[in-house]
């Protein structure tokens, strides 16, 4: 009954250990094709949400996540629609900002 008691209290303590830990960021990309569209991927650990928005001249990706250390807290874009992205770890979201150099219709 002891051993019984031991496993199923190991089993949940590694289950809790497991929900625990969030989704983790582990590297943005961007792209531009032909027709100058450009295209932002982030490479996240586990499922979490997003949520995409402008204000003003900035494109702004909240993704609920956390930024991984190895991901930089910026990266160079070459493209005639913006030049960089700033990546900032908010605590338990992360926000990736480009600021575009021409407006969006």
């Amino acid at each position: 009954m002891r051993k019984i008691f031991l496993l199923t209290l190991l089993a949940c303590c590694m289950l809790l250990g497991a929900v625990a830990q969030a989704a983790q960021i582990t590297d943005v990309k961007w792209g531009v094709n032909k027709a100058d569209v450009l295209r932002i991927v982030v490479d996240v650990t586990d499922t979490a949400g997003y949520a995409v928005d402008m204000e003003g001249d900035t494109l702004n990706l909240t993704v609920n996540a956390d930024k991984g250390a190895q991901v930089p807290h910026s990266k160079a874009v070459k493209s005639s629609l913006a030049d960089s992205l700033k990546i900032v770890d908010k605590g338990i979201y992360t926000d990736v900002s480009d600021t575009l150099k021409q407006r969006l219709i």
